[in-house]
């Protein structure tokens, strides 16, 4: 019966419905406070009592005082009245004469001799019963007995005893058992560890084919010399240099790199060519400019010399003019000079125009070299952006391969022993982000981490401390260690295997308790039960926490 008792599982409040958990939270809460005040009327109706039978055991000190006065009178009155009987001597019997002589010779009043002693100098000794042996035998069976139970209820409920809450677990390295795997993945070359294995911070531990990082960094690789020869030639153009300024890292390289030295050879060709287009264009527009400016003199000649023919016709219909008009002179020659005055007129306008629309062509002219330079900084400018954006993306991209490259080697985080190697096969293909290996720490502090109870969480908090038995040893050998509590995680977990909830625990272990014991040797795995102080209590604590954990589940709905 007790075994199918134990096996119930205690109701926890977190399992019932969330329903009844509302019904009954107030009513638990009234209850418990309910059950506190009974606990503080308990401990006051104690104390009263403890200080009422403080009180009458005053008493009685006083009552004993009074009746050991009272038998001091008693007793002086019985010892008059003997005297009075031994002098008396009729009645004393013979028998009584060495009795008689004891009296004669004790002390009288002030002796150190007692009255009890004085009687049983006298009187004879009672006679020993069974039933006065057993009563006596009883008595002293009933005085050990109640000294035990005052003893032990006093002990019960002064006495401090340790609390703790009990939690499994195992050691485990601080930072962690680390799984070591590979972000791209691909074909495994090499595998140069094996399980067990102790390896150094960034020592290779597999190698996987680099054909293709490789490939791929080469090609970015002569991407960027193609961009930086851009570069230099766009800049060499838009100073009007005479020759490209390469950059220092490209002329080494175009040595022992065919391709870069044909991109080099490629750069400096279109440069020529690009020079050599750009002064024919200009050379078209200044030849076209020159043209111009011997129309402009060319027009300003004829101009001046239309200028001077209209000043002398004007001169010559000067002098014919009053001729004609006195009659002197006949009318056709008036009428010529005015007709040759009007065609070189003509002329000259025509001169004149012709001399600004040169000048204009000129305008145009050199407006038309400003507009090709222009045209061709522009050009420069926009070309120059765009390959320095294309450079700053080409070393984004060579970073990226190169470190895609230097993932093909699996290096180790830190240092640590290998342990559950999951690839064996040269060749093979290794997935992305597939678990290769697992490696645990070897310089990192170890700790214990357990699983708490989600009934004793109340009670556990970080800065509490707690003992350590090491389940590998012996107990009787191996005391348990001392340790603290760090971490309670702040949420319930859920143990995936078991479906157990429990609340996540770290110790850390006290170096100074384990190197006390130098026959033991902790390591990674090892299982612990975690012994977490959470208080003192006295046995009478325990001996009523039943009655009330009753109290407390009696009120719950079915």
């Amino acid at each position: 019966m007790a075994g199918c008792v134990a096996s119930i599982p205690r109701p926890s409040f977190h399992t019932l419905p969330a329903r009844l958990r509302d019904r009954a939270a107030p009513l638990l809460a009234s209850v418990t406070q309910t059950m506190s005040g009974l606990r503080d009327k308990s401990v006051r109706v104690w104390r009263t009592a403890i200080a009422t039978a403080c009180e009458y055991l005053s008493r009685l000190r006083r009552s004993v005082s009074a009746v050991a006065a009272r038998l001091s009178v008693v007793r002086d009155q019985l010892k008059q009245s003997f005297d009075r009987w031994v002098e008396g001597g009729a009645l004393f019997p013979a028998r009584h004469a060495e009795r008689a002589r004891l009296l004669e010779e004790s002390p009288r009043k002030g002796s150190s001799r007692t009255m009890a002693q004085e009687l049983a100098a006298i009187m004879p000794p009672p006679p020993v019963t069974p039933f006065l042996r057993l009563r006596a035998l009883a008595a002293g069976a009933f005085a050990v007995v109640g000294v035990f139970v005052v003893g032990f209820g006093v002990w019960a409920v002064f006495a401090p005893l340790e609390s703790a809450a009990i939690a499994g677990g195992a050691i485990e390295a601080e930072s962690s058992r680390k799984t070591i795997q590979h972000l791209e993945g691909g074909i495994v070359a090499r595998i140069l560890v094996k399980d067990g294995d102790r390896v150094a911070a960034g020592q290779p531990l597999i190698r996987l084919d680099d054909t293709k990082p490789q490939a791929t960094v080469q090609m970015l690789q002569m991407q960027l010399w193609d961009a930086q020869a851009l570069e230099a030639r766009l800049l060499a153009e838009r100073g009007d240099l005479g020759t490209i300024q390469f950059p220092s890292t490209i002329r080494p390289a175009a040595r022992n790199a065919p391709a870069l030295a044909d991109i080099i050879a490629g750069q400096i060709k279109i440069f020529d060519t690009r020079r050599k287009l750009l002064a024919s264009r200009i050379e078209v527009v200044e030849r076209r400019k020159a043209q111009d400016g011997q129309e402009i003199e060319s027009a300003r000649f004829q101009a001046q010399a239309a200028a001077k023919r209209v000043a002398i016709i004007k001169d010559e219909i000067g002098v014919v003019a009053p001729l004609v008009a006195k009659r002197l002179q006949a009318r056709g020659r008036l009428t010529q000079l005015e007709r040759e005055q009007a065609e070189i007129e003509g002329r000259l306008g025509d001169a004149q125009a012709r001399m600004a629309k040169a000048r204009q062509s000129q305008g145009e002219a050199e407006a038309m070299i400003l507009q090709l330079e222009s045209d061709h900084q522009t050009e420069i400018a926009q070309s120059l952006r765009d390959a320095r954006a294309q450079i700053f993306e080409l070393h984004e991209r060579i970073q990226a391969a190169n470190d895609v490259l230097a993932r093909t080697v699996v290096r180790a985080p830190e240092a640590g022993t290998v342990t559950d190697l999951r690839i064996h096969t040269p060749g093979g293909v290794v997935a992305a982000g597939e678990p290769l290996l697992d490696l645990v720490p070897g310089d990192d502090r170890l700790i214990v981490q357990a699983q708490v109870k989600p009934e004793d969480i109340d009670l556990v908090r970080p800065g509490l401390d707690a003992r350590i038995r090491l389940l590998s040893y012996k107990h009787r050998r191996v005391p348990p260690v001392d340790g603290v509590l760090t971490y309670v995680s702040a949420d319930r977990l859920v143990d995936k295997e078991t479906e157990r909830s429990y609340y996540e625990a770290r110790i850390r272990i006290d170096e100074a308790s384990l190197h006390s014991l130098p026959e033991v040797e902790i390591m990674p795995g090892m299982p612990v039960e975690v012994l977490i102080k959470t208080g003192e209590f006295t046995v009478a604590h325990y001996a009523l926490r039943p009655v009330f954990d009753s109290f407390n589940r009696a009120f719950r709905e079915d």
